[in-house]
């Protein structure tokens, strides 16, 4: 608990910050009103936006989630440990996973969870994930799982 609470502590100090950037951005941006055409030509330039970074703040959120999930499924005897390393069900930071094996009282969206998943997996880690499959995460019916954000 105090892991994750240490943690979300961090993420909304980069989320208030990262808030007033992302108002000034998007109201440069509707003040200019870019369209199809002058998007990619001179007329429009993006460096003179600021540039928005949330991916921390979510992949902090979710590491403070990983860390409830995992504290509960201990708390509840749903994991043993014969070893002196992690039972095998917390090996992972799939949300969801996590999610169905704790049952936690407090509800979270799917959409939610496989986002936060995708972000604190590589997207605010890394350049690119380790797998081509990580790039768009699918569901097994071939659903399209959470790999984005928006603001606000």
């Amino acid at each position: 608990m105090n892991v994750a609470r240490r943690l979300r502590a961090s993420a909304d100090v980069i989320f208030e910050r990262e808030n007033h950037v992302a108002a000034r951005f998007y109201d440069k941006l509707f003040r200019s009103r870019p369209t199809r055409t002058n998007m990619q030509s001179e007329e429009f330039d993006w460096s003179n936006f600021p540039q928005l970074n949330f991916d921390a703040a979510f992949m902090l959120m979710a590491f403070a989630i990983e860390s409830l999930l995992k504290g509960i499924a201990v708390a509840k005897g749903l994991v043993h440990f014969s070893a002196q390393e992690l039972p095998k069900p917390l090996k992972n930071h799939d949300l969801c996973r996590l999610n169905e094996l704790t049952a936690p009282r407090a509800e979270i969206a799917r959409h939610i969870l496989d986002t936060l998943t995708y972000m604190s997996e590589w997207r605010a880690r890394y350049p690119i994930p380790t797998s081509v499959e990580k790039f768009w995460p699918m569901h097994s019916d071939g659903t399209m799982k959470g790999g984005s954000y928006s603001w606000p």
